[in-house]
C-alpha cells in the first residue's frame, strides 16, 4: 500500500491540492485508492457552503494520474478532455466521514487518449461515478 508521501512524488499536484491518501491496488488496468481530506475544512476545493459532489471529478483525475504514474503509461502527462455520463447521488462530499474509496480502470487508451470509468464510493455506496477522457500530451511511454 502506498501512503500520502508516495502518492506526492508521482503525482504533479502539491501540498493539500494532492487529495489522495492511499492506494490500496492496483495493476496495469485499475486503481483502488483511498481519501479522507473530503471532510477537512481546508480542501482547497471547498466552497463556502462545502464540497460539492462535482468534485469527485478531480479526485477521480487524480486517481487516473497516479494509475498512469504507477504503470508508466500515462507519465508523460494529460489534460482532461471530456466528462460522460456522470451519475451524483449525493450533493456533497464533505459530510461523507468515512474514508472514500476512488475506483478508476481503463475502458480503453490509444496513443493519444485514454478513457476511465470511475466510483467513488464510502460505507459500501456508490456516491458519483462516470467516465473521463484525457488527451495525452506526449503520447503513451513506450
Amino acid at each position: 500500500m502506498l501512503g500520502i508521501e508516495d502518492i506526492r512524488r508521482l503525482i504533479p499536484h502539491a501540498g493539500s491540492m494532492c487529495l489522495l491518501d492511499s492506494v490500496a491496488e492496483y495493476d496495469d488496468r485499475r486503481i483502488v485508492r483511498g481519501a479522507v481530506s473530503q471532510s477537512d475544512p481546508s480542501n482547497p476545493l471547498r466552497g463556502a457552503d462545502g464540497l460539492a459532489a462535482i468534485h469527485a471529478l478531480e479526485y477521480a483525475a487524480q486517481g487516473m494520474a497516479l494509475h498512469g504514474a504507477l504503470t508508466g503509461e500515462l507519465a508523460c502527462g494529460f489534460v482532461l478532455a471530456a466528462v460522460h455520463d456522470v451519475e451524483m447521488r449525493v450533493p456533497w462530499l464533505h459530510d461523507i466521514v468515512e474514508t472514500m474509496e476512488i475506483e478508476a480502470a481503463v475502458v480503453t487508451q490509444h496513443k493519444e487518449v485514454a478513457m476511465y470509468r470511475f466510483a467513488v464510493s464510502a460505507g459500501g455506496s456508490v456516491l458519483v461515478a462516470g467516465r473521463l477522457t484525457v488527451a495525452l500530451t506526449g503520447g503513451f511511454q513506450q
